[in-house]
Order: C-alpha cells, then structure tokens, then sequence
C-alpha cells in the first residue's frame, strides 16, 4: 500500500517522522539534521514527541549528538525540565524497586523484573517512561507469599482480584507512599498468546543478577526483545481499535535490537514469525519500524499500520469519527445497545475524543 502524498506531505507527519529519525539508534545524525527543521514545525515536534512518549529520547538523542545548540532555547529549555523531573522519578522508581526486591530477598524468593523496569540494570535507557512496574514469579506458592508481602509493605488492590483472575497477572498493587502501581505476574504475557513466549522456556533462560545488594533475574536478550515486540503489537492496547499506541513502545524494540544483537533479528525470534497467535501483525510492524526508525526488515513489506498512523497524525479528528461510526455498526455497537445505561458515557467519551482530536 503506498503512502498518499497529501498525508506524507503533512506538517505532524514531517514532524513525527522527524522525531523518530532522531531517536533512532540506527539513523544517524547527519542524515537527521541534513535539513534542520525550521522554528514554525518545533510546536508540531513537541507535540508528536508528548504524544508517543518520546520527549525524553528526544532530548537525549540531541544531547548525545551535541546537536542542542540546533534547536530553539525555549524548546531546549522545556525539554531540560522534562527530563530533570523525570530523572527524579527514575530515581524513586530504583528504591521502590529495592524496597520490594529486598524483601522478597528475605524470604528467598527472587523476582524476574519485566519490560521497563528491568532497564534499571540491563542497559543505560534514561529515557524510558514508565507507569508501572512489573516482576514475574514463575512459581505459584511464590506468588501468594508475595502477595502477603506486598501487603505487609502497605499495597493494596486497585480492584476486586476477581475480574484479574483470569489475566497474566493479579490486580494491580499500589501504595500511598510510591508513585506506581505494581503488577506481578502469574505469566509473562497473556495465556491465549503463550505459544510465542512460554513461560518455561522463559523460565529455562533466566539471567541472575546481584544488583543493589539484590539477587534480580531479568529475561534471557532474545526473550526481552521477543517481549517488547509482543507488548507492541498483539498485547498493545490503544484506547480505540482505530487508533495507534504510542510509540514509545517501537522505539524499544528497535533499542533492543540495536543494543543486544547489532540489528540483526536473532533466530529464535524469526522462529516465532509464523505462529497465527501475531494475528498478521508482525509484517506491518517491522514494516513500520523501518520506515520510522531505519531497522531492517526480514520479511515482506506490508505498510498498513504505517498507513493508519500517519493518516491518524494528518487528520485525527476525521480519522476517529470514521472509527465511531465503525464501531457503532460493529459488534461494539449492538452490545451497547444491550446496555443502553452505558450509551451517555460513550457518548461523552466521544465528543472529548473529537474535540481533544487525540486518541492516544
């Protein structure tokens, strides 16, 4: 599928393409600023950088190039706060991390910390944003000790554990005194997507660590890579099926790929490529990380999710009020209609979706 000129040609999708050519550990510098972006299109950068999470490797990739000096002050400015508040953050997320870590130590259990959480010890990732922080505990009598001790450390269920019991982890835990939320998981990922990622063969190659006076697992480098890309496509979920998730999530991938294994796509992963548990999303995946960010695709091109975003960033509003009137004729649709009490929330919902013209 080719890219409509009038949507390529977009000011937000020169903007977001410009934005992930400059986080791109593959992309290099001179290619990025060949053209330095002109003061009128920085408003439209900020914007799609705030939208994909991506101010924080955005501020670090210019300042890693030392190409600061290329970009307006007050941009320069802003993007210094942003990440100073974040390092804060980060920082308060590494004890929370030690407090728990230190008393499952205690009793001999050991956790695996998952997704962003491990990048605390598995590589420098400053610009990592997190909501949460997930470890996983093979083993079931662990899991329930850990419950008991979350709770004994003062976390408590966001929700009734019954609704969760079914997930690939329990309800998520949080605490008056931290800023997120925990999640522990029963399974790496969703059962129904086991086969991609199985928790024994995910068990079988755990790296042990000692960190902060800690002993930590993390996944095996092909495991956190399949991981992450998992998180990105099948387990991604945008608040509407006509919109896209934040980029964020791409960017570690390829961060991943780069970083673990040169930017070649390791077997075990290709291995994976065929199961139907990717729901045909794998092609327009890489096909989309290539375009943005410059990693090579090992498989046929297909630019379906690259077309859907930058039609989304072009033109969001009529993007979602196509996608309402998707939905309302969908299976969506006919179970509000078996719930009419629900229709006024929606509604509501969809009017601030129109009006903000943001569905991330």
């Amino acid at each position: 599928m080719l890219i409509l000129p009038s949507v390529s040609r977009h000011s937000a999708v020169k903007a977001l393409r410009w934005v992930c050519q400059t986080v791109s550990p593959v992309i290099s510098s001179k290619i990025v600023f060949e053209k330095v972006p002109p003061p009128s299109l920085w408003p439209e950068i900020i914007r799609q950088a705030d939208r994909h999470a991506l101010l924080l490797s955005l501020y670090l990739a210019l300042k890693h190039r030392s190409q600061l000096q290329e970009v307006p002050k007050e941009i320069v400015d802003f993007l210094e706060l942003v990440f100073d508040l974040h390092q804060r953050m980060r920082e308060t997320l590494c004890r929370q991390m030690i407090e728990l870590s230190q008393a499952l130590n205690a009793v001999n259990i050991y956790p695996v910390w998952l997704k962003g959480a491990e990048t605390f010890f598995q590589r420098s990732q400053e610009g990592r944003m997190m909501s949460d922080l997930d470890l996983w505990l093979p083993d079931l009598q662990e899991q329930i000790k850990a419950l008991q001790i979350l709770e004994n450390l003062g976390y408590s269920a966001v929700a009734d554990e019954a609704p969760w019991k079914n997930s690939h982890h329990y309800a998520p835990r949080i605490h008056p005194n931290w800023p997120v939320r925990i999640e522990l998981h029963r399974h790496v990922i969703r059962p129904v997507l086991s086969p991609l990622l199985p928790d024994e063969n995910a068990r079988d190659r755990i790296e042990w660590l000692e960190w902060q006076g800690c002993r930590v697992g993390r996944l095996s480098a092909e495991h956190r890579l399949l991981h992450a890309m998992i998180q990105a496509t099948v387990m991604a979920t945008p608040k509407f099926s006509f919109s896209y998730g934040r980029l964020m999530k791409e960017l570690d991938v390829v961060q991943r790929l780069e970083t673990d294994f040169e930017g070649h796509w390791p077997e075990l992963v290709i291995q994976t490529f065929k199961l139907p548990e990717w729901q045909n999303k794998v092609e327009p995946f890489l096909t989309l990380i290539q375009s943005l960010f410059g990693s090579f695709s090992p498989l046929p091109l297909n630019s379906r999710a690259l077309y859907q975003l930058e039609l989304l960033t072009a033109y969001p509003r009529w993007t979602i009020l196509l996608g309402i009137f998707q939905m309302a004729y969908s299976s969506i649709g006919w179970r509000l209609l078996k719930s009419p009490h629900q229709i006024p929330k929606k509604i509501m919902q969809y009017v601030i979706l129109l009006w903000r013209g943001q569905p991330f």
